[in-house]
């Protein structure tokens, strides 16, 4: 639902898309939901709300529906050096290369064909918007103080991961 929603959807089925430009990013994708003016998925099975350019919003460009409850969790064991991983982590302040996210995800070459140009205009201008703030977050320190992801193996053969996190400051 909206206008050019799916619009690359070819060959992909069990796609939901709702927004305009919303939808998997290539053809063959399935099981998509993609919600909210240019959401994309770019994996199959992947739900989406928002982009980064609405990124102060539920849902969108982050992660937002981590359930961490102690009432849900079976096998709780303190067997982890959580210390010792968290000291590997760097905070940080940063700005976000908006364009560059939506240009990964394929957002930005969708958008580059639209013949609105007022539409693409606005689209220009929240990514201006959302390039200039100031958000915090951490950064893993791999090698020589490398940013990038991290990977730590734990008691048991369990793995904990870490990416790049953000949070915006209010």
């Amino acid at each position: 639902m909206g206008e050019a929603a799916l619009t690359y959807n070819t060959t992909g089925s069990n796609n939901t898309a709702v927004g305009v430009w919303a939808g998997p990013n290539t053809g063959a994708l399935g099981g998509t939901i993609a919600i909210g003016y240019t959401a994309t998925a770019t994996i199959t099975n992947r739900a989406v709300i928002g982009t980064v350019a609405n990124n102060n919003l539920t849902g969108g460009y982050g992660a937002w529906q981590n359930l961490s409850d102690g009432r849900f969790k079976r096998q709780v064991q303190e067997n982890v050096p959580g210390l010792a991983f968290i000291t590997k982590l760097r905070p940080v302040t940063y700005t976000l290369d908006a364009r560059a996210v939506d240009t990964f995800l394929g957002i930005a070459q969708r958008m580059d064909t639209l013949s609105d140009r007022s539409a693409k205009a606005r689209y220009d201008q929240r990514l201006a918007e959302v390039s200039a703030e100031t958000q915090t977050g951490l950064i893993a320190r791999v090698g020589a103080g490398r940013p990038g992801a991290l990977a730590e193996r734990f008691p048991g053969g369990v793995t904990l991961s870490w990416a790049v996190r953000s949070y915006h400051r209010v």
